[in-house]
């Protein structure tokens, strides 16, 4: 896929910070059902609604990307999408077996109003018209499975949400998949900064999410290391991400821009389960309440976002990587390590564990800073339209 110029590259607007505002916000909001019920089957259920949200959002930001439009019919469809991405993360919440065909429709109409994006240029712009026209009838007919799904038993319901998201992931994750995308130019810079902005504003709200959980109860009541715990790992994870991706861009390549894409939906996704794991250890009142799941709890999300920059890294221009790489996998499998035999044995306590959790994440971020020193970002390879 060609890239934009230099004098064709653009920032993020008002619009598109205000609609990153909603859809963290909307995640936090249906995280909240893992908060009160950290059981496999609620965990699987939200985190399948942040995959299928999440595409919407870079579905969106991908027609932004393309076209870059800002009048007021596109306002009004962003701004329905905050309304559906509201009504969505209340249905899934409140729980999904209570609201299915809430959680069901307005996901299907989240599909067909970036289908309505989409097609707005399927006449009227004549040199990508016929992209224009292959994502909007991707996006509409990603929306049938999950419309049928509103009104069928589980697990009927399920199998046609899947579908749905693997539906609309196609186009949004494989945004250089085919001639037609390859043809139209990308905006490297924008797509950056916008999962880059994405991932801070995901990385606040994990911020307010604890912060809420603490005023639910008293001072006295809070474990003062651990929220202190929490407030480092994240400034480590921080450190770590935009230290590194936000500069080394974007390998050529499908399977490389698929990988990066992949690695920020997994990044964000278990930053939000770093902060669910560490809000549900500042609801422990007692020491006893501390068990080896809810140990496993706290380093299992860490691993997985750890795992995720290390795929991220991978994907992206900096070279050489195996350094970083090992790095980023030797972290992860010292925290598996460690939740693994804090899960069977016990041997931490609360306090301890999340001072250990945040100080290996800080030492992670430390170590990765010196290691980026010794590498470079190659430059961009424009191919030919």
């Amino acid at each position: 896929m060609p890239r934009a110029t230099v004098e064709q590259m653009r920032n993020a607007n008002w619009l598109e910070l205000f609609y990153d505002l909603v859809f963290a916000a909307a995640v936090i909001t249906f995280s909240d059902a893992v908060s009160h019920y950290p059981e496999p089957a609620v965990i699987g259920v939200v985190s399948a609604s942040f995959v299928a949200v999440w595409l919407i959002w870079l579905a969106t930001t991908f027609y932004v990307n393309s076209f870059g439009i800002d009048d007021s019919l596109h306002r009004f469809l962003v701004v329905v999408q905050m309304l559906l991405l509201t009504l969505m993360s209340l249905a899934v919440g409140d729980g999904l077996d209570r609201n299915p065909e809430l959680a069901s429709v307005s996901f299907a109409l989240l599909a067909i109003n970036v289908g309505i994006m989409y097609g707005r240029h399927a006449r009227s712009d004549e040199v990508n018209s016929a992209f224009a026209t292959m994502r909007r009838n991707q996006y509409l007919v990603a929306a049938l499975p999950v419309f049928v799904a509103a009104v069928v038993p589980m697990p009927v319901r399920a199998g046609l949400w899947a579908i749905s998201i693997v539906l609309v992931a196609i186009p949004a994750l494989g945004c250089r998949v085919g001639g037609l995308a390859r043809a139209t130019p990308l905006d490297e810079a924008h797509l950056v900064e916008r999962l880059g902005l994405l991932t801070i504003i995901v990385i606040g709200e994990s911020f307010v999410k604890v912060s809420l959980v603490v005023s639910d109860g008293h001072l006295d009541g809070i474990d003062v290391l651990v929220l202190v715990a929490l407030f480092v790992a994240i400034f480590a994870i921080w450190w770590a991400y935009f230290d590194d991706v936000p500069e080394a861009g974007i390998r050529d390549g499908i399977a490389a821009s698929i990988g990066w894409l992949l690695g920020h939906l997994l990044f964000q996704l278990f930053l939000v389960g770093v902060a669910i794991a560490y809000a549900k250890w500042l609801q422990l009142e007692i020491a006893d309440q501390f068990t080896g799941d809810r140990s496993l709890l706290g380093a299992a999300p860490y691993v997985g976002a750890i795992l995720a920059l290390a795929l991220i890294g991978a994907c992206s221009r900096r070279v050489p990587q195996r350094q970083l790489l090992a790095l980023r996998c030797g972290t992860a499998l010292v925290v598996l390590a460690l939740g693994i035999l804090n899960w069977r044995v016990l041997v931490l306590d609360l306090e301890t564990d999340a001072i250990a959790l945040s100080s290996i994440a800080l030492i992670h971020s430390v170590i990765a800073s010196r290691l980026q020193r010794a590498t470079h970002v190659t430059e961009v390879q424009t191919a030919a339209p």
